[in-house]
């Protein structure tokens, strides 16, 4: 990629692309003499991914319901390749399905696929499991619901996909680029929702929260060596943590002393169990609504945000239509739909506004004449 040595009169712009950490690389692999600018490509905001599905749509037949921007929404913090993903997947979808053209419940099929993995109705799951999995759903469901810094609750199913028995979909009213502390320790202690279900209502732990307390404890560590979110280490950065390719392998190279590491973990642990105590805190002061979630989705295996929100403030589900036969795909058009209506009746007042405020309406304005 060197372009010294070539003298002719065109020019040579040398671009190279590369999914690898910076430190990776040699030092005079990086050397200005080589690579004068480095450009960081960070995640597509909601124009970067309906202009990202748009390309991959091109070539591809689409149904006159399919809504792109809807589909975006959905996606937050996608990457372009997730996104390409996501419409190869949904056209497999509609080939398999025999169909003339991709539709919005293929799009919406194909972003669960590709985030968790395909649904595993065939997979025999006993009642046992099913009962844990759902007080596991449902305690992220609660938690995430009661705290006020959460992501809305937009899904919540016990239907294998993946490696997961269920999942539970939250998705931001906005993509912001900057977290507080208090969203933060509220997005881990709905992380940390199911893991505090299970001991409350089983009366002991799964082996169904690995994830969770992986990435609760990622998040928690950062904030004490990255944000500076600590009260007793205080606003220092400490992640001197590298891989440095030594060899045939990698080794650790770390900033600061055996001392520090020790603190930074009991810090670590104590935000670990702050933010756990918080969610038995929510847990127990939403018994009922727990126990007639879990009833639920024992029931229906699935849960709209529409239903889940309904449960949360009367007690009770709402009359649910074709409950039988209905599939994960049916609950996410629906949830798709009532977001529709939403957004339209919230922009109606402001439509009645500028009505009222045009000029024809007001006899008295000097433009009138």
């Amino acid at each position: 990629m060197d372009s010294r040595n070539n003298l002719h009169t065109d020019i040579l712009l040398p671009v190279v692309h590369t999914c690898f950490p910076l430190h990776f690389y040699d030092t005079e692999d990086k050397s200005f003499s080589r690579f004068d600018r480095t450009i960081l490509v960070n995640y597509p905001d909601m124009a970067g991914r309906v202009a990202i599905l748009q390309v991959h749509a091109k070539g591809k037949p689409l149904a006159d319901d399919v809504d792109l921007e809807n589909i975006a929404k959905r996606v937050p913090f996608s990457t372009g390749a997730e996104l390409e993903n996501i419409m190869n997947e949904a056209a497999i979808l509609a080939a398999r399905g025999r169909l003339k053209a991709i539709n919005q419940q293929t799009l919406v099929e194909a972003i669960s696929r590709v985030q968790m993995g395909p649904e595993k109705r065939s997979h025999k799951v006993t009642q046992r499991d099913k009962r844990m999995v759902a007080i596991h759903e449902a305690g992220h469901a609660i938690v995430g619901h009661v705290l006020p810094n959460c992501d809305e609750v937009h899904l919540i199913t016990i239907v294998p996909r993946g490696q997961a028995g269920g999942y539970t979909l939250s998705l931001p009213t906005e993509e912001d680029d900057l977290q507080t502390y208090s969203q933060l320790m509220d997005f881990v202690a709905m992380g940390l929702g199911g893991h505090a279900a299970e001991q409350l209502y089983l009366g002991e732990f799964t082996t169904g929260a690995t994830s969770d307390l992986k990435k609760a404890t990622e998040v928690c560590r950062r904030m004490v060596t990255q944000f500076g979110m600590s009260e007793k280490l205080g606003p220092v950065y400490l992640d001197g943590d590298q891989e440095v390719f030594v060899g045939m392998e990698f080794g650790q190279s770390r900033g600061y002393s055996e001392e520090m590491a020790a603190r930074i973990d009991a810090e670590v642990k104590r935000l670990l169990e702050e933010c756990y105590q918080k969610a038995v805190d929510a847990l127990s002061a939403n018994r009922d609504r727990m126990e007639k979630l879990v009833e639920a989705l024992l029931k229906y295996d699935t849960i709209s945000r529409r239903e889940f929100v309904t449960l949360m403030e009367t007690g009770a589900l709402p009359d649910i239509q074709d409950a039988d036969t209905r599939t994960t795909g049916d609950v996410m058009m629906q949830d798709m739909a009532d977001e529709k209506k939403k957004e339209s009746s919230e922009k109606s007042p402001e439509t009645a506004d500028k009505t009222a405020d045009a000029p024809e309406n007001h006899p008295d304005d000097p433009h009138e004449a």
